[in-house]
């Protein structure tokens, strides 16, 4: 490429003469002194080709390739302060298409992503891609070739957009802020994109630095995933100054990430996480266990109870059966360390995490009818402390607060009788589960006072309605499966049409919504209940799509479940058969020594 000072000149293969309207040596300046504008312009050989390769398209002097003028940045151009902006001339195309100036990406691989050993710093100048990119043939071209001031550090908020193409699956737009995601969409195994050449002058301050765009797409995507809606108080997304001070939960937030990310996170079985997401899921909980040492565990609690609300959501991505009981025993544990309800009730965020702990511990209860880690102190604690500005029940788990307090009573109630039908002398007083069950047939979803205000107000009101509705019946089946129902008995056809309109009130939710996944577990009692070839399917498609979306485990992960509690209904028949021996048998094939699995629809 060659520069000349005046439009339509080269010293090299000068371009077709063109008329040129002569000025006035004095045109448009009444004074020779003031400073004259002049334009860089850039021009290209006509015969740019490479060997058996397309031709370049050809441009003329009249239309400039990067003409940057110094008025437009109010500052006088040099050498520090060269405003970057990106050629319109990319990779030539296929010989049948048009030059886009957009190069193919579709083939460079993203196993490099988030291997913190392998991809190079870039220091010093050196860059690390510059034997596996093809040889450029035009020398003219490298010579013009940009190169940032070796004292200037190119970090994501200064990066230009053809610098920036290796993070372009991050669904982002570079900002004087830095990176931010434009939406939240569905999740599906994404390509990333890596750009064929890297310049060797990117200089970072640190590892952290470099994955930048990671941890913004965690925060303003991945951590949303597990919610219903993105709360201003979300237990999972992280903050930024724990992040960098904690390995633990650096390595927890990038295992979470690679999960979300990697195509390949899922194995052909579904329940088997990748290397990458083994490694750093390691490294996790080997720095996580070296903090539990330390002396100085009520400072770190905050950032403990980040990683191990990360580590049991990672888990929920691979399987329904996990020890979960270990992650709550450690958080309790961590939390009467830090002084207990009278402390961690001061902190909004830590209320908000109890909440969400709570929520996995009394669900967990709920369906293997095992005592929860949490004392009912804790709940009713976070009751008192909830705010609905920063967050909401039905933000976390999609069961609104009216309903998450009978669902935590029945929850400790199960356990209790568990308990005592092993006890010859003892019986089970049902008088408090038949004030449950009352309740629960009289509630009413109350219409928020913004259900009105549009139509999408109206469709949000509606959606939350009918996954509240199908935690109301869900309770209800609950009661009966698990309090009412003897070996033997017939089931009521009121409880087959209670089944039913779960389901219906599943389907009900739109789909664009992550809404109505949040009724995973009243489905499960639902299904449990349909022998209706149909009613299954439907419950099948809603799981297979839940899955897909959302890339968690647990979704695809109940169906086996359920064809084993079909299975065995249609062997044994209805009134012989119920789906807490199979959670049962399951639970205990998968444990092993004294590790306890189980089963968690949270």
């Amino acid at each position: 490429m060659q520069l000349s000072w005046q439009p339509g000149f080269s010293t090299h293969r000068k371009p077709v003469k063109k008329s040129i309207v002569r000025r006035s040596r004095w045109e448009g300046s009444g004074d020779s002194s003031r400073p004259r504008q002049l334009e860089f312009i850039a021009e290209y050989p006509s015969d740019l080709t490479e060997p058996n390769g397309p031709t370049i398209a050809a441009t003329d002097s009249s239309t400039p390739i990067l003409v940057v003028h110094g008025a437009e940045y109010d500052e006088p151009l040099t050498t520090n302060n060269i405003p970057l902006r990106p050629s319109p001339f990319g990779v030539a195309a296929s010989q049948d298409d048009t030059v886009t100036g957009e190069a193919d990406l579709s083939v460079l691989d993203e196993s490099l992503l988030f291997d913190t050993e392998d991809i190079p710093l870039l220091l010093n100048g050196t860059d690390a891609g510059a034997k596996s990119r093809p040889a450029r043939n035009n020398a003219a071209e490298d010579k013009s070739q940009w190169t940032p001031p070796s004292n200037k550090h190119l970090t994501y908020q200064y990066m230009p957009n053809e610098y920036a193409d290796d993070f372009d699956d991050f669904d982002g737009i570079l900002t004087p802020l830095g990176l931010s995601t434009l939406s939240h969409r569905d999740l599906r195994p994404l390509p990333y994109h890596f750009v064929d050449a890297i310049p060797p002058n990117v200089l970072y301050e640190s590892p952290f630095e470099r994955l930048g765009p990671i941890f913004e797409r965690y925060n303003n995507e991945f951590s949303i995933i597990p919610l219903t809606l993105d709360l201003p108080m979300n237990p999972f997304r992280y903050r930024t100054e724990a992040l960098q001070k904690s390995g633990y939960l650096l390595h927890a937030v990038l295992a979470l990430s690679c999960h979300h990310t990697n195509k390949l996170s899922l194995s052909s079985k579904g329940d088997q996480p990748s290397e990458k997401v083994l490694d750093h899921g390691r490294t996790a909980l080997q720095l996580f266990r070296q903090a539990l040492n330390s002396d100085n565990i009520a400072r770190m609690s905050s950032s403990l109870l980040d990683t191990i609300v990360i580590l049991f959501s990672l888990d929920e991505a691979y399987s329904l059966f996990g020890s979960w009981t270990t992650h709550l025993s450690g958080a309790y544990s961590i939390l009467e360390l830090g002084g207990g309800v009278e402390v961690w009730t001061k902190n909004p965020r830590t209320v908000v995490q109890v909440a969400l702990l709570t929520w996995w511990d009394a669900v967990i209860s709920l369906v293997n009818r095992t005592p929860c880690v949490f004392p009912y102190e804790y709940f009713v604690s976070v009751l008192a402390c909830c705010d609905d500005q920063f967050w909401t029940f039905f933000g976390l788990c999609g069961c609104p607060q009216s309903l998450a307090v009978p669902l935590v009573q029945l929850a400790h109630l199960a356990a209790e009788k568990q308990k005592t039908a092993s006890m010859r002398w003892v019986l089970f007083d049902n008088s408090l589960i038949s004030e449950i069950e009352q309740s629960l047939e009289a509630w009413n979803h109350t219409p928020s006072g913004t259900a009105f205000d549009d139509e999408e107000s109206m469709h949000q009101d509606m959606d939350c309605m009918h996954c509240s509705e199908a935690w109301r019946n869900g309770l209800l089946l609950y009661i009966y499966r698990v309090f009412r129902w003897e070996p033997g008995d017939t089931r009521p056809v009121r409880v087959l049409s209670r089944a039913r309109v779960i389901l219906d009130h599943a389907c009900a939710c739109r789909d664009d919504g992550f809404v109505a996944r949040q009724a995973l577990l009243p489905l499960f009692f639902a299904g449990c209940e349909m022998a209706d070839l149909s009613a299954q399917n439907r419950i099948r498609a809603l799981c297979s799509a839940w899955n897909e979306r959302t890339r968690y485990h647990m979704f695809g992960g109940m169906v086996p479940l359920l064809e084993e509690v079909w299975k065995a209904q249609m062997a044994l028949g209805p009134q012989n058969v119920w789906w807490g021996q199979i959670v049962d048998d399951k639970a205990a094939a998968k444990s092993q020594n004294s590790l306890q699995m189980r089963i968690c629809f949270g």
